[in-house]
């Protein structure tokens, strides 16, 4: 999953204006919790879809098909 709920974002129940309208407040009244949840999800993103390795991925299914 490329959110982690508290960690890399805030998951909310999507018909449930209400929590979206406490988590928008909440990450506005929290600019440090704002700045790491934002870090830690580009960090996430940046392990876990590095270039270099779907390239090399998927040349070897090319590679596979022969």
């Amino acid at each position: 999953s490329i959110v982690d709920h508290e960690t890399t974002g805030l998951l909310i129940d999507e018909h449930a204006p209400e929590d979206l309208a406490k988590v928008i407040l909440r990450l506005l009244a929290n600019p440090d919790e704002r700045t790491a949840m934002g870090k830690a999800g580009r960090k996430h993103i940046e392990d876990t879809h590095d270039i270099k390795q779907n390239i090399d991925l998927l040349e070897a299914v090319y590679d596979s098909l022969g």
